[in-house]
């Protein structure tokens, strides 16, 4: 637990001051700024969810008892597990933060919530199979088949009709 909040704390630092600006560039019919920092953010996040995926189950294994204890002692298919479902988890929230900025804020809610109710079955399944590990990729596997592609496709979507639709004056 210590451990997604430390990370999904880096991820909230990138995302959370940029929503108000995305909001307030949008509206000033800005989006050739909307589309930079789209693009900036989503590699941003895709670089750091990159490294999670790579150097968790590399070094994890190592590092992580000599920050959390002795006691914390996991594999690196659990630390993989986990940092799959971290990187799709902060894909998630980071398309969800930039649908809020461009006024979506309905639609990647009632989204969200059809994910969070779907993802039970595919978590429950795993974990039943395959314990913990099996709950992080079950988990991983409904947010890239619901929300994962979705959220950015409705947010290209909307900068793409709004860019083309002329402003009242």
């Amino acid at each position: 637990m210590q451990l997604s909040g430390l990370m999904l704390g880096m991820i909230i630092m990138f995302t959370t001051p940029t929503w108000p600006a995305i909001v307030d560039a949008f509206t000033r019919r800005d989006f050739d700024w909307v589309k930079r920092v789209t693009k900036r953010l989503w590699l941003l996040v895709g670089g750091y969810c990159g490294a999670a995926l790579i150097g968790l189950p590399l070094v994890g294994t190592f590092i992580l008892p000599l920050i959390f204890g002795k006691e914390f002692q996991v594999t690196p298919a659990l630390l993989f597990a986990f940092a799959l479902y971290f990187a799709t988890s902060s894909w998630g929230h980071t398309n969800n933060a930039l649908l809020i900025g461009v006024g979506l804020v309905k639609k990647a809610a009632v989204y969200s919530l059809a994910e969070t109710s779907i993802i039970l079955i595919p978590a429950a399944i795993g974990i039943y199979f395959f314990g913990l590990s099996g709950l992080f990729v079950g988990m991983a596997l409904a947010m890239i088949a619901i929300t994962g592609w979705i959220f950015p496709l409705m947010l290209i979507n909307r900068i793409r009709t709004e860019s083309l639709t002329p402003a009242i004056v």
